[in-house]
């Protein structure tokens, strides 16, 4: 019987810190943000004139909310990237 040399030892996985750019955590939170209020709008609205359960809806309106506060986290972020910029072009730097 032929030995056969032990597998080679992984090595672990080199953390991540690697920070998001600006305009990605921007778009992440408008895109995603709008994804989850309109889907969770339209599962709250199919779900309101069912008779079965009302945790389908309360999930529904739990997603619209938290969408339209991701939007507005968006929207905000954008409006203060674009504002620094703005003002870090008229300073010189």
């Amino acid at each position: 019987m032929e030995s056969q040399p032990p597998p080679a030892a992984l090595e672990p996985a080199a953390p991540v810190n690697k920070k998001l750019p600006r305009w990605a955590l921007v778009l992440i939170l408008t895109l995603g943000g709008l994804a989850l209020a309109i889907g969770g709008c339209g599962f709250f609205l199919a779900n309101m004139t069912s008779t079965r359960t009302e945790n389908q809806a309360l999930i529904g309106g739990a997603g619209f909310v938290v969408g339209v506060l991701m939007l507005l986290i968006g929207g905000l972020t954008a409006l203060v990237t674009g504002a620094q910029r703005l003002f870090k072009k008229r300073d010189g730097n």
